[in-house]
């Protein structure tokens, strides 16, 4: 019997019942009524202790929770990520030798590796303090991420600096343009065009598997052809 007309029936007299639309989720008491479990141990004390990072050249003292009875003198253990990018930085003579550049001076290329090391070569940032108004500059993150790289490489060389040290970069900025050139035209689709792509990327699928198919009943005519030239060549022998 349905609900709506069961609900009829059973409040047409003097009782009332109330049908609920639907059915209770928690059928099992258990996890509403639950309550922590205390252990019998005696709870550990903590305490607020000073502290200070290594990884910091300032000396600057905080303070953080830690157990009573560990080593207050051990070092701060989040200090080991703070990795430093190896960094070079060239000499005047270094430079007017191996470093000389049309396109840039030794003043700008000073500022772009002084960026560097103070942001760890975080290009986003670099690129966005770089002073272009200074040096008169319309260079790209791109420019900038070639000239860096070609003088620690150069560096390197010169030095007789080991990859082992301090690894080798190959940047090709003619690639890296296109490549980004590539996705601002992939994200400025329109929908129809992002549609006809995948429209075209479902036709591709089928031609694929109807190429397979017609050379699987190639390969399988080929052995049939083969299998009966076989039966034939058997029966002449033996007839022979």
């Amino acid at each position: 019997m349905h609900r709506e007309l069961f609900n009829l029936l059973v409040n047409s007299g003097n009782q009332q019942y109330t049908i609920h639309t639907l059915a209770p989720s928690a059928t099992k008491k258990g996890y509403t009524n639950a309550k922590i479990q205390f252990g019998r141990r005696q709870v550990r004390k903590w305490e607020w202790r000073p502290f200070t990072n290594p990884a910091r050249t300032d000396n600057l003292q905080l303070k953080h929770w830690e157990r009573v009875g560990e080593n207050p003198d051990k070092v701060y253990p989040f200090a080991r990520f703070n990795k430093q990018t190896p960094f070079l930085m060239f000499t005047d003579g270094e430079y007017e030798d191996y470093l000389q550049d049309t396109r840039w001076s030794k003043a700008e290329t000073q500022h772009l590796l002084d960026l560097c090391r103070q942001f760890d070569n975080r290009w986003v940032v670099v690129n966005d303090r770089f002073d272009r108004e200074k040096f008169k500059s319309k260079k790209g993150m791109e420019d900038l991420k070639e000239r860096y790289f070609t003088v620690m490489n150069e560096l390197k060389m010169v030095r007789g600096i080991k990859d082992n040290d301090q690894p080798s970069y190959s940047y090709d900025v003619e690639h890296e343009k296109r490549r980004k050139e590539q996705l601002v035209k992939l994200w400025d689709r329109t929908e129809e065009e992002a549609k006809e792509e995948e429209d075209l990327k479902i036709a591709l699928k089928r031609i694929e598997l109807k190429r397979k198919e017609r050379e699987k009943k190639a390969c399988d005519l080929q052995r049939l052809i083969n299998a009966t030239d076989r039966t034939s060549l058997v029966d002449y022998d033996f007839c022979g």
